[in-house]
């Protein structure tokens, strides 16, 4: 079995399928005093890439921030890529989600 540090970092790069993922950390809460790993700004623009090249479609996108958005054991370098995550994972209330709209998210 792979750690719980191993399963998020392939979350958080979208390095794994991820259903798989999703059930592998089915095995340990979404609950954690502090964050186990820490998303960078350079793992959200290769996800982005993929997304920007063809690889990952929207939905992919939005379903990979939804995995992320709402785990304590995932923490953020920075509060602006905590919103990315936010708006990613919630198209319906923060607008669609456009190869323009990541763009300037990677910018």
């Amino acid at each position: 079995m792979r750690t719980r540090i191993a399963i998020l970092n392939d979350l958080i790069r979208f390095q794994t399928k991820l259903n798989r993922v999703q059930n592998e950390l089915s095995e340990y809460t979404w609950d954690a005093e502090e964050p186990l790993v820490i998303m960078r700004k350079s793992d959200f623009i290769i996800v982005a890439q993929c997304f920007l090249n063809g690889v990952l479609s929207t939905d992919d996108l939005e379903n990979w921030a939804n995995a992320i958005e709402s785990r304590d054991d995932i923490g953020f370098e920075n509060g602006e890529l905590s919103e990315f995550i936010f708006d990613l994972a919630n198209p319906v209330i923060n607008g669609e989600i456009t190869k323009e709209l990541v763009r300037k998210m990677i910018g």
